[in-house]
C-alpha cells in the first residue's frame, strides 16, 4: 500500500513541481514568439505621382517610439500596384542611416489615382497604404534662391548682376554676369566698373575691382569668390549708372559643374560623401549616393550619365542621404548658350506620402492582446492544475486519516485531519495572488 500511495502522491509533487515551470514557459514563449521586440516602421517620401516616367521615392526605416524614433538597417521589399493593376517590385537595402532610394519608371497609361504601396521586411509589413502626390503639392514645396542679385539701382542704363549657377558657394569661385542695356536695347562693347566688399574677383590674380567690356549681346562675364559670408557688389558704367547688390552666399554645401556626360561634385570642407539627384519639373529622378575622394583641400567625386532628362534640369546634392537638409543645394544643369544668363538655384524635396507607425503599432497592439490571452489561460492552467493537486492530496490524507483513527480508538483525529484545509487555503489564496499579479502585469504591458 505505501509503495502505491508513493505512487499516487508523486503525481501530485510532480503536478506541483512542473505546473509553475509550464506557465513560465507559456508566459515567456508568447512573449518572445507572439510579439515583435519593439516597433519598426518604413515611411515613404515620393514626388508627384500623377506623372509619368522616372522616378526617385525614398524610403525610411525607423525603430523604437514616434517620440524617440531612430533610424535601422533593413532588407526591404517595395511593391507598388498601379490602377491598371500592373505591379512594380524592387528589393533594396536600407544604410546605416536607415535611408534608400528607390528609382524606377511609371508607364504613361496609368498616372491618374492612387498607387497601392507595400513596404516589407520578410514576413513583416512595415508600411501599407494608397499614395497620391499631386504636381501642385509637391511644388508648394520648392525653395528658389539666387539667380539675378536684387540690390539699388541708379542711372539711365539698365544693369543686372547674377550668378550663372544660381549661389556662390563659400571659398569656390563662381561665375558671375553683368548686363547692360538702355530703353530695352542691348548696350554692345560698353565698359563697366565692377568693385566687390567681401568677396575677390578671380583672374590672373585676385583683386577687389576690375574693368571690363560688354560682348555684342551686352554681356559682361567674370569670377568672384567670396571671402565673407556676406558680400556686395558694385557695378558703374560710364559714370551715370550704378548697381549695388548683394551676392547669394551658401556655407557648407556641395559644388556641382557639368562637363558633357559627367557632374563633378567638390566640397570645400571635406564631406565623405554625397547624394545627388537629377530635379525634373516632373519630379526627382536617378537618385546616387557617393563617396568622395580627397583632393588637395577638398574632396571630389565624378558621375556619369548615359542619358540626361529633358530641360530644364537641375542637380540636388547634399551630404545627408534624404535630399531635403538644410545643406541641400539645387544647381542648374547648364549648357554653353545658357551661360549668359542667371539661373536660381532650385530645390523641390519629396514629401512624406506613407507613414507605417499606425500599422506597426495597431499590429503590436494585436500581438500584445494574444500574448496577454495566452499568458492568462496558461496561468489560470496551472492553478487549476495546482488546485487539482492540492485537492486529491488532501482527500487522500483525510481517507488515511479516517482508517488509522479507526484502529486506533483513543487517538482524536480531529487536530491532524483539520490541519490540511489550512494548506489548501494558503495554496489556493497565493495561486489567486499570483493569476491576479500577471493579470494586472498583462493589462499594464498591453
Amino acid at each position: 500500500m505505501g509503495k502505491g500511495n508513493g505512487g499516487h502522491f508523486a503525481v501530485e509533487r510532480w503536478t506541483i513541481r512542473l505546473a509553475p515551470a509550464f506557465g513560465m514557459a507559456a508566459i515567456a514563449s508568447s512573449a518572445l514568439v507572439m510579439t515583435e521586440p519593439e516597433a519598426r516602421w518604413a515611411q515613404l517620401f515620393t514626388g508627384p505621382t500623377d506623372q509619368s516616367g522616372q522616378l526617385s521615392w525614398r524610403v525610411a526605416v525607423k525603430r523604437g517610439t514616434f517620440e524617440r524614433q531612430q533610424p535601422d538597417v533593413a532588407q526591404l521589399r517595395l511593391a507598388a500596384v498601379f490602377g491598371d493593376r500592373s505591379e512594380i517590385v524592387r528589393e533594396f537595402p536600407v544604410d546605416s542611416d536607415g535611408v534608400a532610394w528607390v528609382n524606377f519608371e511609371r508607364p504613361a497609361s496609368v498616372v491618374q489615382g492612387p498607387v497601392a504601396i507595400t513596404l516589407s521586411e520578410g514576413s513583416h509589413v512595415l508600411a501599407s497604404g494608397s499614395v497620391f502626390v499631386a504636381k501642385q503639392r509637391w511644388l508648394a514645396g520648392q525653395r528658389n534662391e539666387g539667380g539675378w542679385c536684387t540690390g539699388h539701382h541708379e542711372g539711365s542704363f539698365d544693369i543686372k548682376v547674377g550668378v550663372v549657377d544660381g549661389v556662390v558657394l563659400h571659398a569656390l569661385a563662381s561665375p558671375v554676369v553683368v548686363a547692360l542695356s538702355k530703353n530695352g536695347q542691348a548696350l554692345s562693347r560698353q565698359p563697366f566698373a565692377v568693385q566687390t566688399d567681401g568677396a575677390h574677383i578671380v583672374g590672373i590674380a585676385e583683386r577687389n575691382q576690375i574693368e571690363l567690356l560688354t560682348d555684342d549681346r551686352g554681356i559682361g562675364h567674370l569670377s568672384i569668390r567670396s571671402t565673407d559670408m556676406a558680400a556686395t557688389v558694385t557695378v558703374t558704367s560710364s559714370n551715370e549708372s550704378r548697381f549695388v547688390g548683394a551676392l547669394p552666399i551658401r556655407a557648407g554645401g556641395l559644388r556641382i559643374v557639368r562637363h558633357d556626360t559627367t557632374l563633378v561634385v567638390t566640397s570645400p570642407v571635406g564631406h565623405e560623401q554625397a547624394t545627388v539627384g537629377l530635379l525634373t519639373d516632373n519630379g526627382l529622378v536617378d537618385v546616387r549616393t557617393v563617396r568622395l575622394k580627397r583632393s588637395g583641400d577638398t574632396t571630389t567625386a565624378t558621375l556619369n550619365y548615359t542619358h540626361w532628362p529633358a530641360p530644364p534640369l537641375w542637380a540636388m546634392v547634399s551630404a545627408e542621404p534624404d535630399l531635403d537638409a538644410g545643406n541641400t543645394i539645387g544647381w542648374p544643369i547648364l549648357d554653353s548658350r545658357e551661360e549668359s544668363e542667371a539661373h536660381s538655384s532650385r530645390v523641390v524635396p519629396n514629401l512624406l506620402a506613407l507613414d507605417g507607425y499606425r500599422t506597426v503599432t495597431q499590429r503590436l497592439e494585436r500581438q500584445r492582446h494574444r500574448a496577454w490571452i495566452t499568458s492568462s489561460a496558461a496561468l489560470f492552467s496551472v492553478a487549476l492544475l495546482i488546485a487539482w493537486a492540492i485537492l486529491r492530496s488532501n482527500r487522500r490524507n483525510q481517507m488515511q486519516m479516517a482508517t488509522l483513527n479507526r484502529s486506533i480508538e483513543d487517538v482524536n483525529p480531529q487536530g491532524v485531519s483539520d490541519r490540511t484545509p489550512y494548506a489548501l487555503i494558503a495554496v489556493v489564496v497565493l495561486t489567486a495572488a499570483v493569476v491576479a499579479l500577471a493579470w494586472w502585469t498583462a493589462i499594464g504591458f498591453s
